[in-house]
């Protein structure tokens, strides 16, 4: 199996990264809210990567290589669907019920079968995000702030840029353009407030 480039930039000197399932399983925020990992969540890893170091001893492959290749992604659905079958939604703790699982169709197999993984993960899923931002310089005539701490942005955030970012240059099916918050414009605030994105671009 051939390496992947980033695998080999690092120095032989430079101190051990930690091994990380391909997804992540730690804290989580987007700026707005933090979600902190829960017991499930960190016990969810730990046997992530517990199946992955057995699973890459057999193939003979070095964890980290096995991790970021899809046999690592299958490898961590797989763990998902048994955690969640077996455990309770938040501690993590066996509930002794096997009637559900996460819903990831991946047979036990896949695990060592690069080619029956990529079967399995690769497709034409529909993908909807369900918030996504854009200014408009237009709209900020009454957002100087916005102007002056964003400006050189608005050369990029055109509205063929989001259309190519969102639907051409990814796999989404259908995007949410969530307004950013404003402030009301009144006869004593006649500066930085109304609506980033107006309700006019929004609907165009």
């Amino acid at each position: 199996m051939k390496r992947f480039p980033w695998l080999k930039m690092r120095k032989k000197t430079d101190p051990e990264l930690p091994l990380e399932p391909p997804l992540w399983f730690g804290n989580q925020s987007n700026g707005e809210y933090f979600r902190p990992a829960t017991r499930k969540d960190r016990q969810t890893r730990k046997l992530i990567l517990e199946t992955a170091d057995l699973n890459a001893r057999k193939l003979g492959m070095d964890r980290r290589d096995f991790l970021s290749s899809v046999m690592g992604m299958a490898t961590t659905l797989y763990v998902m669907n048994h955690v969640s079958a077996c455990s309770s939604s938040d501690t993590g703790k066996p509930s002794g019920k096997s009637d559900k699982d996460a819903g990831f169709g991946v047979p036990k197999d896949a695990m060592l079968d690069a080619e029956l993984a990529c079967q399995l993960v690769s497709g034409d899923e529909f993908i909807f995000d369900v918030q996504t931002h854009w200014f408009k310089k237009d709209d900020l005539a009454k957002f100087p702030l916005y102007i002056q701490l964003f400006g050189p942005l608005f050369d990029v955030t055109t509205e063929d840029n989001y259309i190519k970012d969102i639907f051409l240059d990814s796999q989404t099916t259908i995007a949410a353009l969530t307004e950013w918050p404003g402030v009301a414009c009144t006869g004593s605030t006649t500066t930085n407030c109304g609506l980033p994105l107006s309700n006019d671009s929004n609907a165009a």
